[in-house]
């Protein structure tokens, strides 16, 4: 199996698993959306207003997470196919999900350590796309 492929199956692993984190964003929300149906209890460990906030969280990430990891999958099916735009849209791709990871850090209050593996994955694909060459057209 040659470098290329490797590298198309290790971005392609990665797209599989943002495109499973986004699948299950989209199974919480609609769970959510029934819990929010239901009449409010006074044992309810969580007021509304948290609910409300979490669900619009939860299509955030569904539709981010959708993106990024189809995103993910076409760079992963151009490396495969040697493309010759695949490193540049990998870059493209790997900066907004570097974007995104900041986003979330600064403007949702998420967790920095949350995403260490998409940033070691992130790292890790850039030092193995710069090993492999260009296919010129």
């Amino acid at each position: 199996m040659s470098n290329r492929r490797m590298l198309a199956l290790f971005v392609g692993s990665f797209g599989l698993y943002l495109v499973a984190h986004s699948a299950i964003s989209w199974q919480a929300y609609f769970q959510l959306r029934e819990v929010l149906a239901a009449p409010a209890s006074p044992l309810d460990m969580y007021s509304q207003e948290e609910m409300l906030k979490t669900r619009d969280e939860l299509g955030i990430y569904f539709a981010s997470y959708g993106v990024l990891g189809g995103s993910v999958l076409v760079a992963s099916f151009a490396f495969f196919r040697n493309l010759s735009w695949a490193n540049h849209f990998w870059v493209a791709v790997s900066v907004l999900m570097g974007v995104s990871i900041t986003a979330s850090v600064l403007a949702l209050g998420g967790m920095w350590v949350n995403y260490i593996y998409e940033i070691v994955v992130i790292g890790l694909s850039w030092l193995l796309v710069k090993t492999q060459p260009v296919k010129r057209l």
